[in-house]
């Protein structure tokens, strides 16, 4: 997993928590330590509580945009190779 900030000394406007996932077998186990790091993110970086949804299309590997405490929080996911694909968590402020 890789985290990245974006923004300026006094206001961040952009976090992204990027998973790299090249084995099918592994595939679900690294959605569960995604989904625990991006709850952490979220709950920190807006004061909520990460909702349902988010976690149940987090763990499915879907992706979707929601408006989450003014906040845009998206799922993206990109295809590197047949087996091997970067999975995003982006909140964007």
């Amino acid at each position: 997993m890789r985290f990245q900030a974006q923004g300026d000394p006094d206001h961040v406007r952009r976090l992204r928590l990027t998973l790299y996932v090249n084995s099918r077998q592994q595939v679900q186990a690294a959605f569960r330590r995604m989904l625990r790091t991006g709850q952490l993110l979220v709950e920190r970086s807006l004061n909520v509580k990460m909702p349902e949804e988010v976690v149940r299309r987090l763990l499915d590997g879907a992706t979707a945009t929601w408006e989450v405490a003014g906040a845009d929080v998206a799922l993206e996911k990109r295809q590197i190779q047949a087996v091997t694909f970067e999975y995003h968590l982006v909140i964007r402020q």
